[in-house]
């Protein structure tokens, strides 16, 4: 009786079964990776996508803005402590502005100087040559882009070296006045508005440049010492003697 040759046949369908389970197996495992990497996607994209395009778009635009340059013009000059009067010939101008603009000064119409703001923004105009009489001062300012601000504030300095006129109208020098009541009545002249002081006491000044002042005195011999100071700060002295002398 010959012998049958044994077979493998169940094994190898079990074997392949296996196989086909685990390679289900991947293929599931992978297909739920996919999707949930494509979930992802979509829902970043819905949330963040915008902000991220606003994001490029401001990056973009500064950039855009930088190609095109600064526009912008400087603030105008800002000066600090400008005198209305000075009896002084020179005057030196402080201020500020951006920092690193050059800062033109007009005087009386045309362009008097340049200087250049340091990295503070401040800058110094000095010793300015001033004409006789009121001087025009303004300023302005353009950038490192040659953008040009408006002009600054417009100053009226006026420019005097000569001392007031003191005329004195009553006392006269060396005259005896008689009362009953130790006063003295002061009045005088001015050529220009100026503040007066007799004795160190403020006297009144009045719009048609008079001033006058009530003095209380002792019997005897008064010194009365008037000091006018005008507003470029020149200042006159005037000094008189009279008596003065109680009436019976």
């Amino acid at each position: 009786m010959p012998l049958k040759k044994p077979t493998f046949q169940s094994s190898k369908s079990q074997n392949d079964r296996m196989f086909e389970e685990e390679l289900l197996r991947k293929l599931k495992r992978n297909l739920f990776l996919f999707i949930t990497i494509i979930t992802v996607l979509v829902i970043s994209i819905t949330f963040f996508g915008p902000k991220v395009g606003s994001l490029f778009f401001i990056f973009s635009k500064h950039r855009n803005e930088k190609e095109k340059g600064d526009i912008a013009p400087p603030t105008a000059p800002i000066f600090s402590q400008v005198p209305e009067a000075t009896n002084k010939k020179e005057l030196t101008l402080n201020g500020v502005s951006e920092p690193g603009a050059t800062v033109t000064l007009f005087l009386n119409g045309p362009e008097k100087e340049r200087t250049t703001a340091d990295n503070n923004g401040t800058f110094t105009f000095a010793n300015i040559n001033l004409n006789e009489g009121q001087n025009i001062i303004f300023a302005k300012a353009k950038d490192l882009a040659e953008n040009e601000s408006d002009k600054s504030r417009t100053y009226y300095v006026n420019f005097d070296d000569k001392k007031p006129e003191i005329k004195l109208l009553e006392p006269k020098e060396n005259e005896t006045v008689r009362n009953l009541n130790k006063r003295i009545y002061v009045k005088g002249q001015l050529n220009e508005q100026a503040e007066v002081k007799i004795n160190g006491l403020n006297a009144l000044v009045n719009s048609d440049n008079t001033f006058e002042i009530v003095l209380g005195v002792a019997e005897g011999d008064v010194e009365i010492k008037i000091q006018a100071t005008d507003n470029a700060g020149n200042k006159t002295e005037e000094t008189v003697k009279v008596r003065y002398q109680k009436s019976s």
